[in-house]
């Protein structure tokens, strides 16, 4: 018998295409989570706190990388870096996550990491230049079935460990 719970929390579950450039510090991540600037007036953080724990995240390389999702897995939590100003005790920096670049304010972290490669699912749609954007609100505009997608990863698929 399901319960009421479940049946409530998979029909509230958001599917969410967030930005990793051309993929390569998504790649080296050794922590499981994704690294956001905050963004003026918090808007990216604002954006990124619609997130709930257990919606998917699609992580979607660039055109230079043909647009390709290289990643799936299931939203945990978000910390803002800036909540630890003087020792971090929860963040990471960029150094030990294995990024190159600038620091970031945002961390969404996740569990069960799917890689995606192979599946060669391509987001050719224009989605703007913002780093999240919420499927869900926007399947008339995206090729593929991400939802169709993750049910098959969540059968067939093997998560990637750190």
């Amino acid at each position: 018998m399901t319960s009421g719970f479940y049946i409530e929390n998979c029909m509230q579950q958001n599917h969410w295409i967030l930005k990793v450039a051309d993929g390569k510090n998504f790649k080296n991540s050794k922590f499981p989570f994704w690294g956001l600037k905050a963004g003026k007036k918090d808007v990216v953080k604002n954006a990124a706190l619609k997130i709930k724990e257990g919606d998917i995240l699609w992580f979607l390389c660039n055109n230079s990388n043909d647009n390709k999702i290289i990643g799936m897995a299931t939203f945990t939590k978000l910390l803002d870096k800036r909540d630890e100003l003087l020792i971090q005790i929860e963040t990471t920096n960029c150094i030990d996550q294995g990024w190159d670049g600038d620091e970031w304010e945002i961390e969404l972290h996740y569990t069960n990491l799917y890689n995606a490669e192979k599946q060669n699912i391509k987001i050719n749609e224009k989605l703007g230049q913002f780093p999240i954007t919420n499927y869900n609100n926007n399947k008339d505009k995206i090729n593929e079935d991400l939802e169709e997608h993750y049910n098959g990863f969540k059968y067939y698929g093997t998560c990637v460990s750190f």
